[in-house]
């Protein structure tokens, strides 16, 4: 599935290549049609964001959509993890920790998650990672 600016919403996401690189890996996924309905809302999530009419916040919009979702993740901060949770991006190192858990699958390559920065600066979601959860 390729991934752009254009499948979440010109202004809205921002897609690292990283993201490109992570959702390529990930093929293996039993449920596309799952993968595309998640960046879906996260895309109007963004829109509702962005427009100030996202209410209670990101955890209460996704929550009712069905998704479950963290603002915070320790793993990205944890020196021996944090690694996998940094992109670079507008010319600095940011850290992925707001994420989507759309499935909780038992195995590594059916459990998506859906990770990215918050850009307050330019109200940009930037995904950096789209596929099997990153390291614990």
């Amino acid at each position: 599935m390729p991934l752009s600016s254009a499948t979440c919403g010109l202004d809205l996401c921002v897609y690292l290549d990283e993201a490109q690189a992570s959702v390529d890996a990930f093929a293996n996924y039993a449920s596309p049609r799952r993968l595309y309905e998640a960046l879906t809302v996260l895309n109007e999530g963004a829109a509702a964001w962005q427009s100030g009419a996202l209410g209670p916040g990101f955890g209460a919009y996704f929550t009712e959509r069905g998704y479950e979702y963290s603002q915070r993740n320790p793993a990205a901060l944890a020196r021996r993890t944090r690694a996998a949770y940094q992109r670079r991006y507008a010319g600095e190192t940011v850290t992925m920790q707001p994420h989507l858990k759309v499935d909780q699958a038992s195995s590594p390559d059916q459990c998506l998650r859906v990770y990215w920065y918050v850009d307050e600066q330019r109200k940009r979601l930037v995904v950096g990672h789209v596929g099997r959860h990153l390291p614990d």
